[in-house]
């Protein structure tokens, strides 16, 4: 097993690449800050991988890490004063860890790695677990650590560490079963933890700090700490998403020693913000084992937000509190009735514009009513004009494309001329298509008609009108249009009712209008010419028309 192990673990170094990136900031000749960045991907599939953590070491000392994201990047910084050999180190469960060393001196430039690992698999009836061992007080990694197996007091499997501090072996199990890890190095306490195995599955052990025997003996407990979390994120009850993480928390005297058996307190664990939809910690209260930690469980429940968790001893009398160790719950997958897309208008002045551009959302959710988990996959299609096809949720749910009109231009077999529908579709939690549709209106240019088209205002009377305003094909016009009303005339005249007008945006009404002329001096009964003149401005075009008459 140790030497099929050393075989994978060479060849995965095989695939990480350096190259240098062009660097115009300005630092001081004394201290040289430096940006690692990079992508993981798999070496069978070359697909990202997300949430793969990559370390950057100075010996056994972490210098800065980071954890890739949904498309694989990861991106971190170090600052060195003097030239050093660093080394790289990448981390993901069910792949191989990988390990490079690359040089920095105080006038490099800024690093770039491309990553594959390479994926661990086991036959249905074995486990592989792999992990690492270092010294707890120095960080150094451990060479030579035998490290062995047991479940029930059975041996399964011994292995040791290999110069760069990791291990990897592969035993015969069948189901899931927690195992016993013992470690022992020559001048080192030896170490025991558990491991949740399952048959069939990789496991990625978390770190195994191993204590000098020369080590100060461990005092009081004075504080508490993160040792480490298995996921930063995790999803709603039935998410398709893993439901629980784990976080695993150190207690340490004053002098930052993790205390031991003799001196062993229970920690309690509590949230300190929760969306309140169910979540558990479990178990509450734990006493911690021989080097000072103590585990608990997150599971979700059914409300996607922020958690936050708080590991506290009573000690004493006294109260020594972690601080918060903050998780993300996301929502579970696009459910129909949760499924909405909509555009910024509804009617656009666009049908004869070529690239008018149409802002489309669409929001997702789950059937708890939290938005889905980010970047699902929503797609995107149009019955006229040209639109993009697809975008990736935010954390609120949101996708959002562009639609550019041009042909084929709308005609709705429904609504007629200048109507369309935006589809959006995307994927539920049964596998199925599930799709959502918004109507939108292209109006055309401005067609103004009036009734009556001449007129005679008797002495101290009145003369009713009505105007339509539309588009070629009767629909009415985009909001931003103006209409106006306005009378010229020597005699004494005015016009009242829809004589000013800023359209709305509607897709239906809004067309037809009236108006008043009336005259405003009984007295003089000579008459006089008017002219009424109607007029449309706006992004759908001009339209102006006059109506001549008298007013006595």
């Amino acid at each position: 097993m140790k030497k099929r192990f050393v075989v994978v673990f060479i060849t995965s170094l095989l695939f990480i690449v350096g190259c240098k990136v062009a660097d115009d900031s300005v630092t001081t000749p004394d201290e040289n800050s430096v940006t690692i960045s990079g992508t993981v991907i798999d070496s069978t599939t070359s697909k990202p991988i997300e949430f793969a953590v990559v370390q950057i070491l100075d010996g056994g000392t972490e210098l800065s890490a980071a954890t890739t994201n949904s498309s694989g990047i990861f991106s971190t910084s170090v600052s060195i004063s003097e030239d050093k050999v660093l080394t790289i180190s990448v981390i993901k469960d069910g792949y191989s860890s990988l390990s490079s060393s690359f040089s920095l001196t105080t006038s490099s430039s800024n690093q770039s790695f491309s990553v594959k690992l390479l994926p661990l698999t086991t036959s249905i009836d074995s486990v592989l677990v792999t992990g690492s061992v270092i010294d707890s007080k120095t960080g150094d990694l451990l060479a030579d650590t035998e490290v062995r197996f047991y479940s029930n007091s059975v041996a399964l499997a011994t292995t040791k560490s290999d110069a760069s501090g990791k291990f990897s072996t592969q035993f015969p199990m069948t189901g899931t079963k927690e195992l016993k890890v013992i470690s022992v190095k020559a001048s080192y306490l030896a170490d025991t933890t558990t491991v949740v195995a399952v048959a069939g599955q990789a496991v990625n052990m978390s770190t195994i700090k191993m204590r000098p025997l020369l080590e100060a003996i461990a005092g009081e407990p004075a504080s508490i700490f993160i040792v480490s979390q298995t996921l930063d994120a995790i999803g709603v009850t039935e998410s398709g998403s893993p439901e629980t993480a784990k976080i695993v928390f150190e207690v340490q005297d004053s002098s930052g020693i993790p205390i031991d058996l003799d001196h062993a307190v229970y920690v309690s664990f509590r949230f300190g913000a929760s969306p309140g939809g169910g979540e558990i910690l479990a178990p509450g209260t734990v006493k911690t084992n021989d080097v000072g930690q103590v585990t608990v469980n997150l599971t979700s429940g059914t409300i996607a937000g922020a958690v936050q968790i708080i590991a506290e001893i009573d000690y004493k009398g006294d109260k020594i509190t972690s601080k918060p160790v903050g998780i993300a719950i996301h929502g579970g997958l696009p459910d129909l009735a949760h499924f909405s897309v909509g555009t910024d208008q509804l009617n656009y002045a666009y049908y004869h514009k070529l690239a008018g551009v149409v802002q489309v959302t669409s929001l997702v959710g789950d059937k708890y009513t939290n938005p889905v988990k980010p970047n699902t996959v929503v797609y995107f299609s149009s019955d006229a004009a040209v639109i993009q096809g697809s975008a990736l949720t935010n954390g609120s749910g949101i996708a959002g494309v562009s639609l550019l009109s041009g042909n084929p231009l709308p005609n709705d077999a429904t609504y007629g001329p200048g109507f369309f529908y935006i589809h959006a579709r995307t994927i539920n939690e049964n596998e199925q298509s599930i799709s959502t549709q918004t109507r939108v209106l292209f109006s055309g240019v401005p067609v103004l008609t009036a009734s009556p088209m001449s007129f005679n205002v008797p002495n101290g009377g009145s003369q009713s009108f009505t105007y339509t305003v539309t588009d070629q094909f009767g629909n009415p016009l985009a909001p931003g249009n103006g209409y106006s009303v306005s009378i010229s005339t020597a005699g004494e005249a005015g016009v009242a009712g829809d004589v000013s007008i800023n359209m709305p945006d509607v897709q239906f009404g809004s067309t037809s209008f009236s108006f008043v002329v009336t005259d405003n001096n009984a007295d003089e009964t000579k008459s006089a010419p008017a002219t009424v003149l109607i007029s449309v401005n706006g992004p759908n075009g001009i339209a102006s028309l006059s109506i001549a008459g008298t007013v006595e």
